[in-house]
């Protein structure tokens, strides 16, 4: 049963991280240990306060996203294939089941929106 008081946690990625969570390669995503991830995510995750993940790649309004279950957030060492930072201990965000993807609107269809004769 979900809790009504867990929130959805949203995340920008770059393409790389965000094709492999999509692929189902990589199953954790990582945040380093700083005040600023102490206040969203809970001193070393002990105030779990989100049930949902919502990847976005990019910061476009129509960029693709998806959308996952949160296991559990811990801290630990990464897997050394799923990061490019140095290895140090940071938030370890496990994924869960896939909710939701969505790749966004095409090309096409951003035309025939900016396409005055269209409308």
């Amino acid at each position: 049963m979900k809790n009504p008081e867990l929130k959805n946690l949203h995340l920008t990625l770059k393409k790389k991280w965000f094709d492999m969570i999509a692929s189902g390669i990589k199953k954790e995503e990582y945040r380093e240990i700083k005040p600023y991830w102490n206040r969203r995510l809970g001193r070393h995750g002990t105030d779990f306060v989100y049930g949902v993940v919502i990847f976005k790649n990019g910061y476009s309004r129509t960029a693709p996203t998806m959308a996952f279950v949160i296991n559990r957030i811990t801290t630990g060492l990464p897997r050394i294939v799923w990061t490019d930072q140095p290895l140090k201990e940071c938030y370890i965000i496990e994924l869960g089941y896939q909710i939701n993807l969505n790749y966004g609107n095409s090309r096409e269809e951003k035309e025939k929106r900016t396409d005055p004769g269209t409308a």
